[in-house]
């Protein structure tokens, strides 16, 4: 579906997953329309005859409604969780991820290539020139770290979003899908 649009920014996406959490809870929490009416009281000896014709129903109340603000609930929780991943993956691209590419670019004086990507804050690169200045690893793992979704965080230098002469990389998580359909990065 989103194919066919420019992909949204974070920030669209999470004021999105932020509209959409709130109008699941005002689902859950808005009083509900009141009951009908009841039918005008009829007589005793009416009432008598219509319970005699009858069999009287003892079956629970209609679930309807408790069906409908279970899933509200259930709604508001999945849009929390995903609002939660993708204020993660947010968080790490333009925090623990920016700061450790920026000490890296400190010590060996530019920014990973995009082909050394992540993996050069962890592993010494192999460029001859400037590979003995390396003083990592710059990242608190072992292992390239990975977004909310599971997918590997994407890393390009120089960018192609910043502004014209400025001197930086994209770092981004392709989101949901890991498709790149939906872009949660730095710029």
């Amino acid at each position: 579906m989103l194919s066919n649009h420019t992909p949204m920014n974070s920030k669209q996406i999470a004021n999105l997953l932020i509209v959409a959490c709130v109008v699941a809870l005002i689902r859950m929490l808005w009083p509900k329309a009141p009951p009908p009416a009841p039918a005008p009281r009829a007589s005793p000896i009416v009432r008598a005859a219509q319970t005699e014709n009858q069999s009287v129903d003892n079956s629970p109340p209609p679930q309807a409604a408790l069906n409908t603000a279970a899933a509200d609930a259930a709604a508001a929780q999945v849009a929390a969780e995903m609002a939660l991943k993708f204020a993660q993956a947010q968080a790490f691209v333009s925090g623990p991820l920016k700061l450790a590419l920026n000490r890296y670019k400190i010590d060996m004086g530019e920014y990973p290539s995009t082909a050394e990507g992540i993996q050069a804050l962890i592993t010494p690169p192999a460029r001859a020139p400037n590979a003995n200045q390396w003083r990592g690893p710059y990242a608190d793992a072992t292992v390239v770290p990975v977004d909310p979704w599971g997918h590997a965080y994407n890393y390009a230098y120089p960018s192609v979003h910043a502004p014209e002469g400025v001197n930086t990389f994209d770092a981004w998580s392709g989101g949901p899908a890991g498709d790149n359909s939906t872009n949660i990065g730095n710029w």
